[in-house]
């Protein structure tokens, strides 16, 4: 069975799932910030980072990563994850107050997400384009007069026990690397900026590329 075959094949079975998921959309769920300036500095940090790193413990309770931003602890990201009908993700500082939210939802035949910022107002999608040889995801930006603007892409190729992700801005350069690892007890992303280059905020690079993790958790589990 070729990679195409393939890819039909798990849209298939996409659209049977998506009858499941009619009717369930995901909405954010954590409380809009109290402190915008701490949310900010937390933003700002990630935007700002050379490195970004998500961890989470295999022996945790529930769906949480650990976000630090070159080295240092930044906030927190946790979250509903059900295969079937989505998942809900909330990034908070250390603090506890919101940062942005995203909520993933099975479409007719692929994934999509929309994100919020820290008063649970959308401010964009990302949605996984059909028919992709490898699970490729668009970052889409709200504008100011409500019309929509591609502002990167990411592109996953995956491998035994890592995957590894190209988020490339919306002229084609690349603008952060990411790759997961697996271990005994925990599971770490790397979002590595591509100095040399690209456009795509920390935060985009961050969110979206938590999505394309639970795309792979969700293929490998089925």
């Amino acid at each position: 069975m070729n990679a195409i075959t393939r890819r039909l094949a798990t849209l298939v079975a996409a659209l049977a799932l998506a009858v499941t998921a009619a009717g369930c959309a995901n909405t954010p769920t954590a409380t809009p910030t109290a402190d915008t300036a701490d949310s900010q500095a937390t933003l700002d940090a990630i935007n700002n980072a050379n490195e970004i790193t998500a961890t989470k413990s295999l022996l945790s309770w529930g769906d949480e990563w650990v976000i630090e931003a070159d080295g240092n602890k930044v906030g927190t990201v946790t979250g509903q994850a059900l295969y079937s009908i989505g998942d809900v993700y909330s990034l908070t500082t250390v603090s506890g107050n919101l940062v942005a939210s995203e909520t993933e939802e099975l479409s007719a035949i692929t994934h999509t997400a929309t994100l919020y910022d820290w008063n649970n107002q959308s401010t964009g999608t990302l949605e996984e384009r059909v028919l992709a040889l490898t699970p490729t995801v668009d970052i889409i930006h709200t504008t100011s007069n409500g019309s929509n603007e591609t502002v990167g892409t990411s592109t996953t190729d995956f491998a035994s026990l890592t995957h590894q992700t190209t988020i490339t801005d919306n002229a084609g350069t690349v603008a952060w690397e990411t790759e997961r690892a697996m271990f005994s007890l925990h599971t770490t992303i790397t979002i590595t900026r591509n100095n040399a280059g690209g456009t795509v905020t920390g935060i985009d690079a961050l969110l979206v590329t938590l999505m394309m993790s639970e795309i792979y958790d969700g293929a490998i589990n089925k």
